[in-house]
């Protein structure tokens, strides 16, 4: 299990099962999230995404105020990743599109988020496989639609 899970997770088994349950569902969520109108999938992908990743923070803002404690250790990674966002965020400073910027910074704050979720939620095998499972099924679903589409055996999904 990864070192920060220890921070971010209670003792019990339900938090984890919890937040398992929440990262398959943001990964399967947001890869179907289907709309009849392709330019409008564009917009309902990232906000299912983002409010996927806004629900695991709030868990785990709910078992800190729980718990009552806050340990922070991070691996080299992940204080790379944090210092790129900084410069991200510093970035926006001169941006054109402020908007277009502030969404980019949320984007991979939630994927900052899915990475600390995935390493937090898998304790054993068994759940690493469920992951590399729903995963791949994912992946070979959105593929399907693809080429259904692009052969266009069906108008449109």
């Amino acid at each position: 299990m990864h070192k920060n899970c220890e921070k971010l997770t209670a003792p019990g088994q339900r938090f984890r099962s919890s937040l398992r349950f929440i990262l398959l569902s943001v990964i399967i969520l947001t890869a179907f999230a289907i709309t009849p109108n392709t330019s409008v999938s564009t917009i309902v992908k990232p906000m299912v995404f983002i409010l996927g990743c806004s629900i695991i923070v709030t868990m785990w803002l709910t078992e800190i105020l729980r718990n009552r404690e806050i340990r922070i250790n991070l691996s080299s990674i992940e204080v790379a990743f944090l210092i790129y966002m900084l410069a991200s965020a510093l970035s926006l400073v001169k941006a054109f599109n402020l908007r277009i910027g502030l969404q980019a910074e949320a984007e991979l704050l939630c994927l900052f988020v899915l990475f600390l979720a995935t390493c937090c939620s898998i304790k054993g095998e068994k759940e690493k496989r469920t992951v590399i499972n729903v995963m791949i099924i994912t992946t070979i679903a959105c593929s399907l639609i693809a080429v259904v589409q692009l052969h266009q055996l069906i108008p449109s999904l």
